[in-house]
């Protein structure tokens, strides 16, 4: 089952607008120069499913990715994350 993603905050940014994550997956940003950064690592020895609600660039195979996909026992995902204004708002601002 999947939850909003809980672990951080980050003003100015609504990070529930990009994904969807397990409690037992840490979700991060991180930002330098004009470009962010969505970290998820998977702490346990069991598989994860994330949901991606926008199209980012998964760092590791240079794709596109939108939609559900899973993280394997102790992974760690790194996205790209677009720039835009409907980006950086945050929920309910």
């Amino acid at each position: 089952m999947l939850c909003m993603a809980h672990s951080i905050t980050c003003p100015g940014f609504g990070i529930g607008a990009w994904i969807d994550a397990p409690e037992i997956c840490e979700v991060a940003v991180r930002e330098k120069a004009d470009r962010r950064y969505l970290f998820v690592l998977n702490y346990t020895s069991e598989r994860s499913r994330i949901l991606i609600k926008r199209p980012s660039i998964d760092l590791f195979t240079e794709l596109e990715t939108v939609g559900e996909t899973e993280l394997q026992p102790y992974d760690v995902r790194v996205f790209s994350l677009a720039q835009s204004k409907e980006s950086v708002a945050c929920a309910g601002t």
